[in-house]
């Protein structure tokens, strides 16, 4: 335990001095920092959990060389004169390639490959795509903490209930998120957190679809795990909007919290059950 605490710390450091040396002045520099910390911290942590699958030989090895795909083309939908249009047919492109490489091509794959590889590709437009909506709108302490909840959450069940492998390349995910927030609360345009949102929708996507394809959980689990954060979206809308301080954001975590209970009551009741 102590040495996967050490490890879990070394992973912050090295996202937290990536986005430190990528974070500097110009905008460029800002769109990629927190992406690239994100992605030095898990290739960091796949490197010492899986030193002998760089080359993909199964769908959940090509995680690290998405993971470094996303970090390219979440940033470049963000440079000026770049349409909205445009940034969503980046993310819908990059979904759409996550899924084709990620969805196993099991001939027993209930539901079928097409259709579980477009439900994939939809969760993660749509969560990149919301999430994406709220950074301005929200404190980005508030959005990294909702976000790096969800992935504790999803870290612990995947541990718990599907596999201690995935569940440590999870706890890799979410140390390097750790680290990658430290790049976003140094940047107060927040444009390293919309760069980074993508990064992490694929790599924790891909994890989280990974549990799903290999344990008899509910898929409905996994699902609540990665919208989770999106609980944040009713308090910008009236009547909640008008919650300010300190309470609010307590009641907007206790907000987010509650679909990662509900996933974990129906992980533990099926695990019971079967």
């Amino acid at each position: 335990m102590n040495l996967l605490i050490y490890r879990l710390l070394a992973l912050i450091t090295v996202s937290v001095v990536i986005g430190f040396l990528c974070g500097r002045s110009d905008d460029t520099r800002r769109r990629y920092a927190a992406a690239l910390a994100y992605v030095g911290g898990f290739v960091c942590g796949y490197a010492l959990l899986e030193p002998h699958s760089w080359r993909p030989t199964t769908y959940w090895h090509w995680l690290p060389w998405l993971g470094g795909v996303a970090a390219l083309v979440g940033p470049v939908g963000l440079a000026s004169g770049v349409h909205f249009v445009e940034r969503w047919a980046l993310i819908a492109v990059m979904s759409l390639a996550a899924a084709w490489l990620l969805v196993p091509t099991w001939a027993d794959l209930r539901p079928s490959r097409g259709a579980l590889g477009l439900a994939f590709a939809g969760i993660v437009f749509f969560v990149t795509l919301l999430l994406g909506r709220l950074v301005p709108r929200v404190s980005g302490g508030l959005l990294c903490a909702s976000v790096g909840l969800s992935s504790l959450c999803g870290t612990a069940l995947i541990a718990a209930f599907v596999s201690l492998r995935f569940g440590l390349l999870a706890a890799a995910a979410t140390a390097a998120w750790a680290g990658a927030s430290v790049a976003v609360l140094r940047d107060r345009t927040k444009t390293s957190l919309r760069g980074l949102l993508p990064v992490h929708a694929v790599i924790f996507g891909g994890l989280l679809l990974a549990a799903q394809v290999n344990v008899a959980l509910p898929r409905l689990c996994f699902v609540l795990i990665a919208a989770a954060p999106l609980m944040l979206w009713p308090f910008e809308l009236r009547p909640l909007a008008k919650l300010r301080g300190k309470s609010a954001i307590l009641v907007r975590l206790a907000a987010v919290s509650v679909p990662l209970t509900i996933a974990c009551g129906l992980a533990y009741q099926a695990m019971r059950s079967g």
